[in-house]
């Protein structure tokens, strides 16, 4: 894919939900380490059917509608179990891992570089950083850096585990563009409640950003 290639308009759904996928999942390194150890070696076989089959973004919906057949051979290939888990979203982190990898191909990955190929694919908000699945499991710290493609304001979401308890704790800060220092932070218990307040703070920045 050839930097500065947008995003079809018909892919736009695919990505929101295959975001709404990797917030699903991913929290399972701090609730149920077990079900997210599974999901992320699932994830990590899907990705290899993904690369050699998605050589353009235009790509990805075809190849995730075949990913849950790949997905059932590739676990009883390798004598995985996949009960417990949602299909849809183990296929969905890996095709959103797909994505940002096709968007900045062949550039080399700075902060500007990855926001201007999210703004020249049409997305809203780019993924600075994520947790690494080889490193996060129960216990370990994990943090999501999105910035408004248009105003630069960060949002930024972390999951840890309170020492005295073992019970997850959910954050999210807001950056104004150019500051260091959060302008908003909340603290939540619920998985749900943060998922949900993170969404309506993207959709705030989208509207303003539709106002100017």
């Amino acid at each position: 894919m050839q930097p500065g290639r947008g995003l079809p308009d018909d892919l736009h759904p695919w990505a929101d939900r295959w975001r709404a996928a990797e917030d699903a999942v991913y929290p399972l390194a701090v609730t149920d380490s077990d079900a997210y150890q599974q999901a992320v070696q699932l994830v990590g076989l899907l990705r290899t059917y993904f690369d050699a089959e998605a050589l353009e973004v235009s790509d990805l919906p075809e190849v995730a509608g075949r990913a849950g057949a790949v997905l059932r051979s590739v676990a009883a290939r390798e004598g995985m179990s996949t009960v417990g888990l949602d299909a849809d979203d183990i296929v969905g982190c890996a095709a959103a891992a797909r994505l940002r990898t096709l968007l900045v191909e062949g550039e080399d990955g700075t902060e500007d570089v990855v926001i201007e190929s999210a703004r020249a694919a049409g997305l809203r908000w780019a993924v600075l950083e994520e947790p690494d699945l080889n490193l996060a499991g129960m216990g370990v710290p994990q943090r999501w850096v999105e910035v408004h493609v248009d105003s630069r304001a960060r949002l930024m979401r972390g999951i840890a585990m309170q020492p005295d308890t073992g019970e997850a704790v959910f954050t999210i800060e807001v950056l104004a563009p150019g500051d260091s220092r959060a302008s908003l932070r909340l603290e939540l218990d619920s998985r749900q409640e943060w998922l949900e307040e993170a969404e309506q703070m993207r959709q705030a920045f989208d509207q303003l950003g539709a106002g100017k």
